[in-house]
Order: C-alpha cells, then structure tokens, then sequence
C-alpha cells in the first residue's frame, strides 16, 4: 500500500522501487497522482462553496434574529435555490494506493 503523499512528494523513489520489484508502475503513478490533483482541486472548490454557505446561513440567522424577515426570506429563497446535488461517485481518489501482483 502506497500513501498519495508519499507518491506525490517523492514520485521518482517510489516509481524506482516498484521497478526493483518487476512493477512497472510509472503509469499507474501518473494516473493516480492525475485523479487525485484532480480530486484536490474538486475539494477545494466544494470548500470554498461550503464556507460561502454557513456564511449566507449565518447571516440569514442574524436577519431572523433582529427581525428583518423578509430580507431574511429573500436570501434564504436565493441560498434554497443555489443548491447543488454533488455527485463525486467520478471524482473520488482514495488517499493510497494498492498494487496487486
């Protein structure tokens, strides 16, 4: 089992003693370390979104709490209708990687 942060940081040592052992897995690696860049960036992007959320929810919280209901409803209609369904069935990596012989 290889961990991505090791294959990421030092992709060459690792890619050399896999061929010490017959792999052949410079393909495997660069795919792997594809997706997972791929998945990091998709991380970063959900997070980004997430945090915009509990912000606009917070605010929201605020609107009701001084009583401001209907601005308070005019945002939450707008956060209601921004919402996503994210699928990440095709951009999940897991953090290792298992080679099989």
């Amino acid at each position: 089992m290889l961990d991505l942060s090791v294959v990421r940081t030092d992709k060459e040592t690792v890619i050399t003693a896999l061929n010490k052992r017959g792999i052949d897995a410079s393909t495997l690696i660069d795919n792997a370390l594809s997706a997972d860049e791929k998945r990091r960036g998709l991380q970063t992007n959900l997070d980004q979104k997430l945090a915009l959320a509990n912000a606009l929810a917070k605010e929201i919280g605020e609107l009701y709490k001084i009583g401001n209901l209907a601005q308070a409803n005019q945002k939450n209609y707008k956060r209601n209708s921004r919402k996503q369904k994210v699928n990440c069935m095709n951009c999940c990596v897991p953090s290792q990687i298992f080679l099989t012989l």
